[in-house]
C-alpha cells in the first residue's frame, strides 16, 4: 500500500468514526432527554399524530453505533463476566 492511498484511507476512516460519533451522541441524547424529561412516546395534536422513535430501537442504534466506531477506530470494547456463586 503507498503512502497516498493509507493516506487517503486514514482520512477516510476518521470522517466515518465523526460521522458515526455524532449520529451516537445524537442517540444518547434522545435517550437521555427521554429517560429524564419524561417525554411520551406519541402523542396527537389538531388531528395530527406524532410518534418517537421506541426506547428499545434507540438503544439497538447506540449498539450498532459503537460497534461500527470501533471496527473504524480499531477500538474494542470487551465484557467481563464472574463465574456465579
Amino acid at each position: 500500500m503507498d503512502a497516498h492511498y493509507a493516506f487517503v484511507l486514514f482520512l477516510w476512516r476518521l470522517q466515518m468514526a465523526v460521522t458515526k460519533q455524532a449520529m451516537l451522541d445524537a442517540v444518547e441524547a434522545a435517550i437521555l432527554a427521554r429517560m429524564t424529561n419524561g417525554a411520551v412516546a406519541s402523542y396527537s395534536i389538531g388531528g395530527r399524530d406524532l410518534a418517537y422513535i421506541k426506547l428499545s430501537e434507540l438503544r439497538e442504534m447506540r449498539t450498532e453505533l459503537k460497534s461500527e466506531i470501533s471496527a473504524v477506530d480499531g477500538s474494542f470494547n470487551y465484557a467481563g463476566f464472574k463465574r456465579p456463586i
